[in-house]
């Protein structure tokens, strides 16, 4: 009997043996074994897909990142987006950085006029373990130009692709989805094209601006707010000044990040109010800058020469005015910038309330404005007033009196008008 279970003792431990060196040339036949990352307190609860943040504006473009909270064991995923296609168009997808090495996204755009596109991405390599969120792809989208203003919804569905996660050995893993918005919003400073923007700051937004300030072009209630936008801090002040000019400029060249308007917008009260008067007239009455009109001391025949000079502080970066002034006896006013102004300054003027005695003028730069002459104007002069003296005067009639410096900022100035005299050799046209 002892013989017996001594035997049957030694069976088994080498029928034991035999399973394990078994195992060993089996792991060496297939390779090192492959052991999915325990979870960490670190890690999420559950797997999920969610969407980034994307704010965009119409007529624009917006990159909407579609981000994956892994546990990093996960190769491939299946999904479906669905979009408003009367908001959202023409989308393209494209690899994100937080995808594993060497994956590949497959695309289904049968139904993207319905608002709805498939998904498949896949790796040979695993997502790395969150924490931080994997952003694994972009889905890039226009936006309509009357697109709504406000939260445009993306939600994960099965159609045209129904949803799914797999690890290396192709195992179906539980997942959760959370769907997101896209932000419609409009970009302060984005004035062209008109009216809605086109969703980007460009050279073409500072011309308009500066069209906008001196009057030759109307903004709109929506066009307006996005070129008020000066001061910074409050997001304008009401009214559209010189300040408003070097703010887009800002904008455009980087100076400033771009900032959007909010869904809900109180309009300022125009900051020509009484109240706000009296504190600028208050400003202005001590201030040593100073912009006036002088008269040249010789002018062509039936022409009358002004300049308007400054007597600059060393900030100013430009200044806006309008010109009121008689059209039964100055008439065509040209508008030329002074001989010394720098290759960066830049003149806007507006003739077309000149029949009606006003004339508005911008002039810019990206350095500070030179002291002295800032404009030449030149007045045809009007019928037989050889001899009569008239009053060349800043006004609010067309654009503000304003001065601002590098920043947008107002600058106290004084606006002196000025009294011409029409030399008695001349006599004008008849009109």
């Amino acid at each position: 009997m002892k013989n017996i279970l001594f035997l049957l003792l030694v069976c088994g431990v080498g029928f034991c043996v035999s399973l394990y060196v078994l195992k060993i040339a089996e792991a060496q036949e297939l390779g090192p074994t492959i052991v999915a990352p325990s979870k960490t307190l670190s890690q999420p609860a559950t797997r999920t897909m969610h969407f980034g943040t994307a704010i965009g504006s119409r007529g624009g473009q917006v990159a909407v990142p579609v981000e994956f909270d892994a546990f990093g064991d996960e190769t491939a995923a299946t999904f479906s987006v669905s979009f408003d296609p009367t908001a959202l168009s023409s989308p393209v997808v494209t690899v994100g950085p937080g995808a594993p090495a060497g994956s590949s996204i497959t695309t289904n755009m049968n139904d993207v006029n319905q608002g709805m596109i498939g998904m498949l991405i896949d790796s040979a390599n695993t997502f790395a373990p969150s924490p931080p969120t994997s952003d694994f792809a972009i889905i890039t989208f226009n936006v309509a130009p009357q697109a709504p203003l406000g939260a445009s919804v993306l939600s994960f569905g099965d159609m045209p692709t129904q949803r799914s996660t797999s690890d290396l050995f192709g195992n179906t893993v539980p997942t959760a989805y959370v769907d997101g918005v896209v932000n419609i919003q409009r970009i302060y400073g984005d004035v062209s094209s008109r009216p809605n923007g086109d969703g980007q700051l460009l050279s073409a937004d500072v011309i308009v601006e500066r069209q906008f300030v001196v009057g030759t072009q109307t903004p709109d209630a929506n066009e307006f707010i996005r070129a008020d936008v000066a001061p910074l801090a409050s997001h304008g002040d009401g009214v559209l000044t010189a300040g408003d000019t070097i703010q887009v400029r800002r904008y455009v060249a980087g100076l400033d990040p771009m900032d959007f308007v909010p869904g809900t917008f109180r309009a300022l009260r125009p900051v020509f109010e009484p109240w706000k008067n009296v504190v600028d007239d208050l400003n202005s009455i001590w201030t040593q800058r100073v912009v006036s009109v002088v008269q040249s001391d010789t002018s062509p025949a039936g022409k009358v020469v002004l300049y308007v000079d400054m007597d600059s502080q060393g900030d100013e970066a430009a200044v806006a005015f309008t010109l009121g002034f008689d059209p039964k006896k100055l008439a065509n006013p040209l508008v030329s910038l002074a001989p010394d102004a720098s290759f960066e300054t830049v003149l806007t003027t507006n003739t077309a309330k000149s029949d009606e005695g006003q004339l508005a003028i911008l002039v810019d730069t990206t350095d500070a404005l030179a002291n002295g002459r800032l404009v030449t104007i030149t007045f045809d002069v009007v019928g037989n007033t050889a001899g009569e003296t008239t009053t060349v005067a800043f006004t609010d009639a067309i654009t503000k009196d304003s001065t601002a410096d590098a920043e947008g900022n107002l600058l106290p100035t004084r606006f002196i008008s000025g009294a011409v005299t029409i030399p008695r050799h001349h006599r004008g046209f008849s009109r």
